[in-house]
């Protein structure tokens, strides 16, 4: 794993240009990732170590050394929670990510659907208030 006591913690959003990102290959970042603080949007420059498709490859690289990566706190609660991992610059947060369901348009919303788009909303939202600080509430977008 990177050790941020032998690089340096950065302090600030331009810290983070010392550091490789491994990035999800949907992130195209464009050199920088949109920070936000006390309703300030900051552009962190960025350092691409690679790109890759497979979140568990994205871990095993961090594991390894190779960098850090942006991924859902849920995802990794227990190595946050015995130090394996920190969060880097907590006190900023990143771009939320919208999540979209997708269906065919030639069938009718039906009560099942929309069962089944209030739980899986209610469960984002769950998992959200578990390991993230408070953002505006998740709600279902539908066509």
């Amino acid at each position: 794993m990177i050790c941020l006591d032998k690089v340096g913690h950065p302090a600030t959003p331009e810290g983070l240009k010392h550091l490789k990102l491994i990035q999800h290959h949907e992130d195209q970042t464009q050199g920088f990732i949109p920070l936000h603080r006390d309703g300030t949007e900051y552009q962190a420059p960025i350092d691409i170590g690679f790109t890759a498709d497979d979140p568990d490859l994205i871990l095993m690289a961090v594991d390894n050394g190779s960098g850090y990566a942006r991924i859902p706190r849920f995802l990794i609660k227990d190595q946050l929670a015995a130090g394996t991992y920190e969060v880097v610059l907590p006190q900023y947060r990143t771009t939320d990510k919208t999540v979209y369901a997708v269906y065919p348009s030639r069938h009718m919303s039906c009560r099942r659907q929309d069962v089944i788009l209030r739980g899986l909303v209610a469960r984002l939202t769950a998992l959200q208030s578990e390991t993230a600080p408070k953002h505006s509430p998740l709600r279902a977008i539908t066509a």
